[in-house]
């Protein structure tokens, strides 16, 4: 029986298959230096739009510090992905008491995956705006049905 990265490695998948071509271009891209907005790719100095170091403290002293701390308390896969699928916990209710706090208001929701934050505040906007245009079509329709 073989393990996982052995079934991996003969099997790369349909991008994998073009490994040789691509030089790892599509597969599995190599960047290298300090996490950053440039780092270096394939030899050269790029632009890098793939991290989610939004405020550029990847690389902060004291955030490493912190980050090296949860891994070694909590280890490096608690949770993993939205807290639907994997679970709540208490960090994540103490980081929301603290976001309410530093904004002042009674309470906070963190939404932690791209999909949750898209369907928690779109879905409100779109049902409204459905309401609003279903309003203004039936208010259309009254005013033309006065007015013949």
């Amino acid at each position: 029986m073989s393990d996982i990265f052995e079934k991996v490695i003969k099997n790369m998948g349909p991008l994998g298959a073009h490994i040789k071509e691509a030089h790892g271009y599509f597969t599995f891209p190599k960047l290298e230096g300090e996490i950053g907005p440039r780092m270096v790719f394939n030899g050269k100095e790029k632009l890098n739009w793939s991290l989610n170091n939004y405020l550029g403290l990847a690389n902060h002293p004291e955030v490493r510090k912190v980050d090296a701390e949860a891994a070694a308390q909590y280890g490096m896969a608690y949770p993993m992905g939205a807290r639907m699928m994997s679970g709540n916990s208490n960090p994540h209710e103490q980081l929301e008491r603290e976001l309410a706090a530093f904004v002042g208001k009674e309470d906070s929701i963190l939404l932690n995956f791209g999909n949750s934050k898209s369907i928690f505040f779109l879905h409100p906007i779109i049902i409204t705006l459905f309401l609003f245009c279903k309003t203004l079509k039936s208010l259309a329709f009254n005013n033309s049905c006065l007015h013949s």
